[in-house]
């Protein structure tokens, strides 16, 4: 099951087809990865985009990027024991 879980992750990295030449669609999955300061409160996490775009002519399209990012908890505390 976990060989599955790794193959679907994988084969679901970056999907993109294109419609008819006007209307193009994808979806990406991936890692997130905390930089700088803020990898001292968080942990590595995951995320999905899904976009698409609509082509007015060769040089002008209209699009849509909605995104989902979550990242892992690094427990901070906040008063020290004495």
């Amino acid at each position: 099951m976990k060989k599955l879980q790794i193959i679907a992750f994988l084969l679901l990295g970056l999907i993109a087809f294109n419609v008819s030449g006007q209307i193009s669609v994808g979806a990406t999955i991936g890692a997130q990865l905390p930089m700088g300061d803020f990898s001292d409160i968080a942990k590595t996490g995951f995320g999905f985009n899904a976009m698409g775009t609509y082509s007015l002519d060769d040089n002008m399209a209209v699009g849509l990027n909605i995104g989902y990012n979550q990242f892992g908890k690094v427990e901070i505390p906040f008063f020290e024991e004495t």
